[in-house]
């Protein structure tokens, strides 16, 4: 079967639904394998009972590679005919409506200061820092180290608290604690922006414990 149902137009439409900013297609493997069935070889790429991963990590991949300082190229292999897998475009359009939301602290920034680890990640650019807490501590707020700067407002994004409330800081010379109500934690990944005296790009790395 030949990839005649291949839509270039359709798979940028789709890719700009999920919040995509490029594309990079592999149509030829660097070791001659190709990306659908020919004469010359059996070999394709689409797998149809392969594992699709859920939100919830693609979200996280995203998160700790941004946090990382890095850039997500996120893998969709077609299938025989040309078009992209109809569940692979729902995961790719929850992913853009995600982005959609808190796509703020993803575009446009750079890892850190916070090292990503068992909490989340954080990104930066500006005078803001963006907390991606995707593990709350069974019990208090979110510890974090010392970052060097002073915080001057914290909210959470994407979010509404009630009544006007704003995410829950407080920053001593021992380190910084950030909470939100469990109500109002998002089931992914909390994203709260602070804003600090000064560019936060600046900030050196943090590790956290």
């Amino acid at each position: 079967m030949g990839a005649g149902q291949f839509d270039a137009d359709e798979w940028i439409e789709i890719a700009k639904a999920a919040g995509m900013k490029y594309l990079v297609i592999t149509s030829k493997h660097h070791d001659g394998f190709c990306l659908w069935d020919s004469k010359l070889t059996e070999y394709d790429m689409w797998k149809p009972n392969d594992q699709l991963k859920s939100l919830q990590e693609c979200v996280e991949t995203l998160i700790e590679t941004v946090g990382g300082d890095g850039n997500l190229l996120l893998n969709v292999g077609p299938m025989p005919d040309g078009r992209i897998e109809p569940r692979q475009v729902d995961r790719l359009k929850e992913l853009g409506a995600w982005l959609a939301k808190y796509g703020e602290g993803i575009y446009g920034t750079r890892g850190g200061p916070f090292v990503p680890g068992e909490w989340g990640a954080s990104t930066c650019k500006d005078d803001s820092v963006y907390l991606f807490v995707t593990r709350w501590p069974a019990e208090g707020p979110l510890k974090l180290p010392p970052m060097g700067r002073k915080i001057l407002d914290a909210q959470a994004l994407g979010r509404q608290l009630p009544n006007g409330e704003k995410a829950l800081i407080r920053q001593t010379e021992s380190g910084v604690t950030v909470d939100v109500p469990k109500s109002d934690r998002d089931e992914i990944a909390t994203v709260v922006v602070l804003t600090v005296d000064g560019q936060a790009t600046e900030i050196p790395p943090v590790k956290v414990p």
